[in-house]
């Protein structure tokens, strides 16, 4: 599909005022070690324990940075440095810190994190070799002995687990290989990372709420200070002015593309086509114009009908680019799933309602008219369109 330039401008102008959903999470690093045995072994084949510390960081952190944007890369010895870690998890704006105990340290470093730190997500992580064998023999006792106390951050972890019992603390605690590790890991970091794109997002209601639904009703306030997204109502005279902004060519190259791509009903008034693909990439600039990560658009109100005079019919290819959704029905709280599910999974999701149960083949018919997401099908060619029969009849503004 053919680029449209109004479509390039609006992406580039709204790019910073919008939700980054696509960067990776950003984790921030706490790897404590020990200043008590901090320049042991400085005789041996194997180095000081703060040289193997640094080894075992470093290692970790080359197989983190694969899947992770990573910050305070620093060994923690003692509390004295704490503040400083902190500092850097609110300046980078961190979703989840991952504590990580490199051997046996003394609890005051860790006390002063949780009970310091602004709330964020916590990963406790005791990394596990794939075998230790300590042969004294080979390379002398007390380079083995060194290679014990660094091995010991389950003693560390251990202890740890009784600070956050105590300050009451959520920690999701992993342990394992990093290969292991990094899956659940990355479960953590990308549901931390979706909690943080939520409180920062905005949704807009067009043009009100649906009176045909009233147990779909949210107090905007309690929506934006409990769940997160600020919500911003838009009107219907401003999404006729965003739809007037999309010209002729731009409208019957996206009809063109549509057809191309999917089944064209033979019943598909040309006309209306053309109007619905209008009002959709309207509906996007509107989106952008307005710095919106989810529209919950009010798809059968009259008053919409009487100044657009149709109901859009398609999910522009937009909304996919920075994984923003649209729903029907005014409805925030669908909105709010699917723009989290979006974020999770990075595919399409779509809003649907049950229609009725078919017992005899074990199945219920389920959809909704219009703004489906058409675009990650499997296989295009079983995509239809069709006309949109509850509002076919009606006039174009």
């Amino acid at each position: 599909m053919r680029k449209f330039n109004m479509m390039a401008m609006l992406q580039q102008e709204y790019k910073s005022m919008m939700v980054n959903k696509k960067r990776k999470p950003k984790i921030g690093l706490f790897f404590l070690a020990c200043e008590r045995f901090k320049k042991l072994g400085a005789e041996t084949d194997g180095g000081t324990c703060e040289f193997r510390s640094r080894q075992q960081a470093d290692e970790l952190i080359k197989n983190l940075s694969k899947h992770f944007e990573l910050f305070n890369e620093e060994l923690v010895f003692d509390g004295s440095q704490v503040h400083a870690s902190i500092s850097c998890f609110v300046q980078n704006d961190v979703d989840l810190v991952l504590v990580v105990f490199l051997s046996w340290s003394t609890d005051a470093a860790l006390v002063r994190l949780l009970r310091d730190m602004p709330s964020l997500p916590v990963v406790l992580y005791c990394p596990a070799k794939d075998h230790t064998v300590f042969t004294p023999e080979r390379s002398g006792f007390e380079d083995q002995f060194i290679e014990f106390l660094c091995a010991g951050g389950l003693v560390g972890t251990l202890e740890a687990s009784g600070s956050f019992k105590r300050q009451n603390k959520l920690v999701e605690i992993v342990t394992g290989s990093i290969a292991t590790a990094i899956k659940r890991i990355h479960v953590c970091a990308v549901a931390a990372k979706t909690s943080r794109q939520v409180s920062q997002a905005h949704f807009g209601i067009l043009g009100d709420y649906n009176e045909l639904m009233w147990s779909t009703y949210v107090d905007p306030y309690s929506f934006f200070t409990e769940v997160g997204p600020e919500i911003k109502f838009l009107t219907y005279n401003s999404y006729a002015e965003a739809i007037s902004k999309v010209s002729d060519a731009e409208a019957m190259d996206y009809c063109r593309y549509l057809a191309e791509e999917y089944i064209l009903g033979d019943d598909v008034n040309e006309n209306l086509f053309l109007e619905s693909v209008r009002a959709s990439l309207g509906l996007y600039l509107l989106a952008r114009e307005s710095a919106l990560d989810a529209i919950a658009l009010n798809d059968v109100d009259i008053n919409r009908l009487k100044i657009i005079g149709l109901r859009p019919g398609f999910y522009c290819k937009g909304w996919n680019e920075t994984l923003s959704v649209v729903v029907p029905e005014a409805d925030l709280g669908a909105a709010l799933m699917v723009f989290v599910l979006k974020q999770i999974t990075g595919m399409t999701v779509n809003f649907v309602e049950p229609f009725y149960f078919d017992e005899t083949r074990n199945v219920f018919s389920a959809g909704h008219a219009g703004l489906n997401d058409h675009t990650g099908a499997n296989n295009k060619r079983f995509v239809k369109i069709s006309p949109d029969v509850r509002f076919q009849n009606q006039p174009i503004r």
